[in-house]
């Protein structure tokens, strides 16, 4: 490993020394022009005037300068200042740069920037109507050039005004105006053709006696007609009867189901006395009266008969014997209809004469009771006595941990029932604090050892062997940042190498050297 690591460290150093070696035979020139009058940057605004001669022009302070191939930088005094004109931009012109130097004559000329373009104001118009065009005039706010764009008639705006409608047989008219102008124009319906297609609008019924009549109109072309419906005649029903008995005469009711007309007619009486039969018969209760029935066999003529009720038959059939604090009863039941009523009896004097007749003693969880009997009423109570509930105590603990809960045991004195109570874990997590450690070699791991300062809980962590990392990634990652300094450096020269023909195929040579002597170092490891 050691080998190997400086084979890599020889490369690199040859590198930087090629890189350093070129450094010293690049001849120390600006790689920029600047303005000898302001100081400012005047590189982009080169103007060539023959081989030898290169003007340039400062658009800060609006100077001339020129430079020779003997008097490579421009000084204070390295050229004759000469004179520039420059005219601005106009709407349809960009703006122009003109250069005059007192040595060697008039210049370039420069366009610099796009024309303004024309800044247009409208200065009257025409408005067009539906029929005839108009106009609109502008003039340029800049350079006072005019002009005028014509504008199309806008058309007539038609609105429905009214109209004539067509029917089957006969044309119909639509008229419209127009909204801008007023001008009013008609134009033809096309008449439906065909046969009507009738649908009724209307009808007045006919009556017994009287016609009606039915209305018709065309739903195509709203023609209209009507016809005729005869009278219809009585339509009748019989809406009631009286029938006729032994001693008088019946009757029938007829009425009109349209147009309610009513008759009546006559049915002659049966005969001259009734012939009666029972037609039916309810017993008298205790209560309520009975009642016979007659039905004449002849004329259907009834009568009723009335006969009176019976009163009750009361029996006693349930006694309850009054108490110490309760009244008593006896209970009486009719014979005939089942009926009962009831009939008290007044409570003892005094109160209760308790003894206790049974005892259950209470436990923790279930209640115990006194049981009583009254020794001058017999009535009998029952009396509960609570629960005691458990008397717990303490018989085992598992302390909780930072992550892990625990628990206390608890035993009844009484009846030996057992219970357990949770105890939440300190927290979320181990405060760990560092004890000891074993720092790693080369070759050899080391440990880190921790210590929980809530619930003591310890752990170990491994160190891995240093080692010497001498992967391919590793390797590049040095050359990257050797390549990205020389680059670096290249870019700084770039300017001056380009004017220096001699020094750019030095550096050319210099570079192919440099690559082929790392390529071969690679190689070999």
């Amino acid at each position: 490993m050691t080998f190997q690591k400086r084979r890599v460290e020889g490369v690199l150093a040859a590198v930087c020394f090629c890189m350093a070696l070129l450094a010293l035979t690049v001849p120390a020139h600006a790689a920029s022009v600047s303005c000898p009058n302001c100081g400012i940057s005047i590189g982009g605004n080169m103007f060539v005037s023959g081989d030898s001669i290169s003007h340039y022009f400062c658009d800060n302070c609006s100077r001339w300068f020129y430079k020779t191939s003997t008097r490579p930088r421009l000084t204070a005094d390295s050229g004759t200042i000469g004179s520039v004109t420059v005219s601005s931009a106009t709407c349809t012109s960009p703006r122009q740069i003109r250069n005059s130097c007192s040595v060697h004559g008039d210049g370039d000329t420069v366009f610099s920037g796009s024309p303004l373009g024309h800044s247009w104001k409208e200065t009257g118009s025409t408005t067009p109507t539906c029929t005839a065009p108009g106009s609109a005039k502008s003039a340029c706010s800049r350079c006072g050039e005019t002009k005028t764009e014509a504008l199309s008639p806008l058309g007539h705006a038609w609105r429905e005004t009214g109209s004539t409608a067509p029917t089957c047989t006969a044309a119909g008219v639509l008229y419209q105006s127009c909204s801008r102008c007023g001008e009013a124009t008609t134009a033809p319906i096309p008449a439906l053709g065909g046969e009507h297609d009738w649908r009724e609008t209307g009808r007045t019924d006919a009556a017994c006696t009287a016609p009606g009549s039915a209305s018709f109109s065309c739903s195509r072309c709203s023609a209209a007609k009507t016809e005729a419906l005869p009278a219809l005649d009585h339509d009748w029903h019989e809406t009631g009867r009286k029938n006729p008995t032994c001693l008088t005469a019946g009757s029938v009711d007829y009425a009109c189901s349209r147009c309610d007309e009513t008759k009546t007619e006559t049915i002659p009486q049966l005969g001259e006395s009734h012939i009666w039969t029972v037609s039916g018969h309810t017993d008298p209760t205790c209560t309520e009266s009975g009642i016979s029935g007659y039905t004449c066999s002849r004329c259907g003529a009834v009568k009723q008969e009335t006969h009176p009720a019976l009163d009750h038959n009361w029996t006693e059939d349930l006694r309850t014997n009054a108490t110490c604090t309760t009244p008593g009863s006896i209970r009486y039941t009719c014979s005939r209809c089942s009926m009962e009523r009831m009939e008290a009896i007044p409570q003892l004097a005094g109160d209760h004469a308790w003894t206790e007749t049974a005892h259950t003693d209470p436990t923790c969880t279930a209640p115990g009771s006194v049981s009583y009997v009254c020794s001058r009423c017999s009535e009998t109570k029952t009396d509960t006595l609570p629960a005691l509930d458990h008397a717990w105590s303490e018989t085992g603990r598992t302390d909780a941990t930072c992550t892990d809960p625990g628990s206390i045991q608890y035993a009844c004195s009484r009846c030996d029932f057992a219970r357990s109570e949770k105890i939440p874990a300190l927290g979320s997590a181990h405060i760990w604090e560092e004890t000891a450690r074993v720092e790693p070699t080369e070759n050899a791991s080391g440990s880190v050892s921790y210590t929980c300062s809530a619930c003591g809980a310890s752990r170990t962590e491994p160190l891995p062997p240093l080692g010497l990392d001498l992967s391919l990634s590793a390797l590049l990652e040095r050359l990257g940042l050797v390549l990205s300094a020389a680059l670096d450096w290249v870019a700084a020269l770039t300017d001056v190498v380009v004017r220096h023909p001699i020094l750019l195929i030095s550096v050319v040579i210099g570079l192919i050297g440099v690559s082929v002597l790392t390529l071969r170092r690679l190689l070999k490891l």
